[in-house]
């Protein structure tokens, strides 16, 4: 992750993967959970982990495909601006959507503005991108959200959290969705 003042990787942030900042945010939940489940308290606060990193890279996702209307330079065709205004526009929904099954799980979620930079396991650039380097990088970031989505959904399921993971379940469909509709703009 880039530091926003001046634009470094701190030892840090380069020793946080991904692994490491799901550890981090369990251990954080650990001190904040008081809540009791049909499920083992530390299954239990595992899945609201990697629901809250889904969140985190969802909310990425969307500053990210938002900013490229913004950032980008050079003229965006407006089937490409009405895609990414729709994606945008359906992860913000999402973002509500996840945000409200981690709080009826029991936990808080995590604040936008302080965590979700931290704890999302995505990476950042500090550059402007061209077109041709934002498009893969939303193609990646659906596609590595879609995969965390997997797996979290799958704990869900295991554990009988189905309206969590009928939640993921969408979300998979709709990133992967996201992700294919961009390759389009790749070949043109």
């Amino acid at each position: 992750m880039i530091s926003p003042l001046n634009g470094q990787q701190t030892d840090q942030e380069e020793a946080n993967t991904p692994l490491d900042k799901l550890k981090d945010r369990i251990g954080e939940l650990n001190s904040q959970v008081d809540i009791y489940t049909t499920i083992e308290q530390t299954e239990h606060i595992t899945l609201v982990s990697g629901l809250s990193q889904v969140l985190e890279d969802t909310y990425s996702i969307y500053l990210k495909t938002h900013n490229c209307r913004w950032k980008v330079t050079e003229p965006l065709s407006d089937s490409l601006d009405e895609l990414l205004e729709k994606q945008y526009t359906e992860m913000t929904t999402a973002v509500e959507q996840i945000t409200e099954r981690i709080k009826a799980l029991g936990i808080p979620t995590p604040d936008p503005h302080t965590e979700f930079l931290r704890l999302s396991s995505m990476a950042e650039t500090a550059e402007v991108p061209t077109l041709l380097d934002l498009i893969p990088l939303l193609i990646e970031s659906n596609e590595s959200v879609s995969r965390k989505a997997l797996f979290v959904s799958e704990q869900a399921q295991m554990a009988g959290y189905s309206l969590t993971a009928e939640l993921l379940t969408e979300r998979i469909k709709v990133h992967q969705q996201n992700a294919s509709l961009l390759r389009k703009y790749l070949r043109i």
